[in-house]
Formats: C-alpha cells, sequence, structure tokens
C-alpha cells in the first residue's frame, strides 16, 4: 500500500503531461490561429513542471534481523575446590645431644701360624773339602741319639751323640767329588719320633739350603745327605 501512494503522484503527473501535450504544440484547440475564445493568437505553452520525484525511501532492515540469534554460552568446568589443609604447628625444637661413640675395640691380631720347615735333606755343593756342620735337636729335647758315618765309615765322636738344643759342632773331611753322609737314630727319646737339625756355614755353600731338618726317624731308620766337594 506505500509503494501504491509514492507512485500515484508519479503516474498523475505522467498523464497530464501526455494529456497536453498536442494542445501545446498546437496552440490549444485551434493551433496557430489563436485562442478559440479571444481571437488572440495562440502563445506557445509554458513549459511543463518537471514533477519532482519524490524521494524513494530507503528500505529500513527489520530489527529483527539486527538482533543475531544468541549462542549458547559455553560453560567451562567449575574450578575445583581447594582443599583446605588444616593448620599444623611445627614440633617444638628437641635438643640432639651427640654422643661420642667409645673407640673401638682393637681386635686381637692373629699370630700367625709359623710353617713348617721341609723336613728331608737335600744335596749340598760346596766349594772346599773341610767344612763344619753344626748338629742340634729341633724339639723338645727328650734324649734322642743318632749316629754318624761319612761314605760307611763311622764319623770318630760321632757314633753315639745325644742331641740337645744348643747342638753339636762335627767337622768332616771331605774328598773330592760325591761323598755321603749318612744319619741313623738309635733312640727316639721320650718323645719320639727322632728329629735333628743341621747347619753349614753359607761361606763354604755354593748351592743348596744352608739350613736343613731331617725326616721323622724312627729307630733304627737313616737318612742320607750328599756333599760334593771339589
Amino acid at each position: 500500500m506505500r509503494r501504491l501512494l509514492v507512485w500515484l503522484p508519479i503516474l498523475l503527473t505522467a498523464c497530464s503531461a501526455n494529456l497536453m501535450a498536442p494542445e501545446t504544440q498546437l496552440g490549444g484547440p485551434l493551433g496557430r490561429f489563436g485562442h478559440s475564445l479571444t481571437g488572440e493568437p495562440a502563445s506557445p505553452a509554458p513549459p511543463a513542471p518537471i514533477a519532482e520525484v519524490a524521494a524513494l525511501p530507503v528500505k529500513t532492515p527489520n530489527p529483527r534481523q539486527l538482533v543475531s540469534t544468541p549462542r549458547p554460552a559455553e560453560t567451562s568446568p567449575p574450578a575445583p575446590i581447594p582443599t583446605v589443609v588444616p593448620y599444623t604447628p611445627p614440633p617444638e625444637p628437641v635438643n640432639v645431644v651427640l654422643l661420642t661413640p667409645p673407640p673401638p675395640t682393637p681386635r686381637p691380631t692373629p699370630t700367625p701360624t709359623p710353617t713348617p720347615a721341609p723336613r728331608g735333606l737335600r744335596p749340598m755343593i760346596l766349594n772346599q773339602p773341610y767344612v763344619t756342620f753344626l748338629l742340634y735337636d729341633d724339639a723338645d729335647e727328650d734324649g734322642d741319639r743318632i749316629r754318624v758315618e761319612l761314605n760307611d765309615v763311622e764319623v770318630e765322636g760321632f757314633g753315639n751323640l745325644f742331641l740337645t738344643n744348643a747342638g753339636t759342632t762335627m767337622n768332616v773331611e771331605l774328598h773330592s767329588g760325591v761323598n755321603y753322609l749318612r744319619f741313623r737314630a738309635l733312640s727316639q727319646g721320650e718323645g719320639g719320633p727322632c728329629t735333628f737339625g743341621l747347619r753349614v756355614s753359607p761361606y763354604a755353600l755354593v748351592e743348596g739350603p744352608a739350613s736343613q731338618f731331617s725326616q721323622y726317624l724312627l729307630t733304627g731308620e737313616s737318612e742320607t745327605l750328599m756333599l760334593i766337594a771339589p
């Protein structure tokens, strides 16, 4: 309806201009011969006024179209409720007393067990024919007796020798080459068996142990020492 009211004046103005145009061009109903009533020559009709074109209305958008459809608000998860920790008062300071530990008890030093000397007479190489031996009882002095023979001949003064811990000196003269010094047990004494030790000066020794110990001998058994002289 609003559009019809806007365009109606424009249509009426256009129709009036069309109706008046022939009269204007011909000088009225009589043309150029003058007005039919006054007899005056017809004057050109004034130009038809230009119809004012009404301003077209601006189409106002519907207010409803300006309102955007609200989106549902995004709900964030509820913040966790902080746990209330009850206040605990700090413990009272405790006086710490450092106790000095007692000194460690010294451990007794173990007494090393003496390694028994190897028993058995081993050969000797000498640098001279005259040799001095020391014969002694290497165990308890309980009455062991021995007899000494050099190359199957009894050494003078050593046919019946009582062994003591202090020892007895024996001098022998060796032949050049290999000599055999034999020791025969005559008695085992009170403790038994019969044992003895012998020692020679290291200055007279070229090779072999300077100190040696006999085997455990029973009465009547013997052991031989080989001597090599120059």
